[in-house]
């Protein structure tokens, strides 16, 4: 059977609770972890959880004026391991380090980027665990990291072009 949650249902357990990696729905629930299990229920035979999870994103479309970047410029993309690991200023400061030190027509310099990411959260081997740095231990999450360039450097050259001929 099923049951609709009421008011008093919601009032009792808060939709969610945590942060980072111990947030849960409903106190159950990771809510990327549910998507496929259509019977999960809270615990103690409260509501189903299936009606408080989506799997359609919520998406936003942001207009990039091309004239105003150069090749360096890049949209970070990063799964949760990546952002619960480092912050956005380490991350920042990791890809702007990567491509500066990168050959600018290198075709594998925003992958390398992204791999440098990946490793400073992943850490090193210390013989039994991962460690971040001296003491903290590193991501054991997932970690997925994309180096996007807003724009190429061929087309940027063309707008340039187009833009001192007219």
């Amino acid at each position: 059977s099923t049951k609709i949650a009421s008011e008093l249902d919601l009032e009792q357990v808060p939709m969610i609770r945590g942060e980072g990696k111990q947030c849960r729905l409903l106190d159950i629930i990771s809510t990327t972890r549910g998507f496929g299990d259509y019977d999960l229920k809270c615990q103690e035979g409260g509501p189903y959880l299936k009606p408080f999870l989506t799997s359609f994103p919520e998406v936003k479309s942001l207009s990039i004026d091309l004239e105003n970047h150069e090749p360096d410029d890049v949209l970070i993309l990063g799964c949760d391991g990546l952002y619960e690991s480092l912050s956005n200023d380490e991350i920042g400061n990791i890809v702007i380090d990567s491509l500066v030190k990168s050959e600018k027509h290198d075709p594998s310099r925003y992958a390398k980027a992204a791999k440098t990411l990946v490793e400073a959260c992943r850490g090193t081997y210390d013989g039994r665990h991962w460690m971040k740095n001296d003491v903290e231990l590193a991501s054991q999450d997932d970690i997925s990291a994309f180096i996007i360039p807003i724009v190429n450097e061929d087309h940027l050259m063309e707008i340039k072009s187009t833009n001192n001929n007219s």
